[in-house]
């Protein structure tokens, strides 16, 4: 194709949503302290949290489990929305995160698929399907 330029990271992204309703204005830039890129990426469908208002990087929200198996897991922090595509994992990527639609659960990422019904309380715009 003419126009087209391609780079190594480029490819084909899975589909993660059925619908997007709406997504948060400019984006946000990602922090990744304690995030580990998978292949050099950030994959879309992870819960990503409010902008610190100190350094205006917004976090990957994470799950903790609870200490017995009776205990409820909790998140890291109240997420805003899911990042809406997969991004390369460079100093502080730019992102963008919908926070109004319709996600795929299976292409929720792996390590978030035990607290999809957490999520969903948290994000009750987003609906997982």
């Amino acid at each position: 194709m003419k126009g087209v330029e391609v780079t190594p990271n480029q490819g084909n992204d899975p589909v993660i949503f059925e619908s997007i309703t709406d997504t948060l204005a400019g984006g946000v830039t990602l922090d990744l302290t304690g995030f580990t890129p998978i292949d050099g990426m950030v994959p879309g469908g992870l819960p990503i949290g409010r902008k610190d208002p100190e350094t205006g990087l917004a976090k990957i929200v994470t799950v903790s489990p609870g200490a017995a198996p009776e205990d409820a897991a909790t998140l890291s922090e109240r997420p805003i929305g899911y990042l809406r595509k997969a991004v390369e994992a460079d100093a502080n990527p730019l992102a963008a995160v919908v926070i109004s639609g319709v996600i795929r659960r299976e292409m929720i990422p792996a390590a978030y698929q035990d607290y999809i019904d957490l999520l969903d309380e948290a994000m009750p715009k987003i609906l997982s399907v």
